[in-house]
């Protein structure tokens, strides 16, 4: 298995498409080292199914921005990993810091832990504001996701795209959303004094 797999990863065509970014083959490369990033998460760093799925979904979107600074200095499948141990570390470094059950970082936001309840309010209409102002594809994306509570697989079948796709589309989808809430909250970026 691991044989067959290493010599996928080896093939020019998906290194240099990876390189570029292509979609299919960075779902490839994901898809090819899955076994091992599960091996990392679980086996190697002991974490909960729970967490090592949230560093997981993590690691994905870390491979897909990755993608275009491949240097093939290393091995795909080195790449990938190290992706992943990074991720790891994340994790660990948030959950020393807060003695609490960790938070993938783009879900992690200081407005995440407001303690008025007519802020949470606020911030939620402000979401929702943000929301309405995404794209349809990322708008569906992130409903599947975070109302829908489906995985990046069942998004990708239900949508037909790949599974990076998703990811990636989910990525976009929060970076467009802090651009548009931090315009719309004066000093959400700053504290006022």
């Amino acid at each position: 298995m691991l044989r067959s797999s290493q010599a996928g990863l080896d093939d020019l065509r998906l290194v240099q498409g990876f390189r570029a970014g292509d979609a299919e083959a960075v779902s490839r490369v994901i898809e090819l080292c899955l076994p091992q990033i599960r091996h990392v998460l679980f086996a190697q760093f002991g974490l909960s199914q729970e967490d090592g799925e949230d560093v997981l979904q993590e690691v994905r979107i870390g491979v897909w921005r990755g993608a275009g600074r491949f240097r093939a200095e290393s091995s795909l499948r080195t790449y990938v990993i190290q992706i992943a141990c990074n991720k790891v570390k994340d994790f660990t470094r948030w959950r020393r810091r807060h003695g609490q059950r960790w938070q993938p970082m783009e879900e992690n936001s200081e407005t995440a832990a407001v303690a008025d309840p007519s802020d949470r309010t606020l911030d939620k209409m402000s979401i929702e504001n943000a929301l309405n102002q995404l794209p349809a594809r990322q708008r569906q994306v992130m409903d599947l996701y975070y109302r829908g509570g489906k995985s990046y697989q069942e998004i990708a079948d239900e949508l037909g795209i790949a599974v990076g796709t998703v990811a990636s589309v989910k990525a976009d989808a929060m970076a467009a959303m802090r651009k548009i809430m931090s315009s719309e909250t004066p000093g959400a970026s700053g504290r006022s004094e």
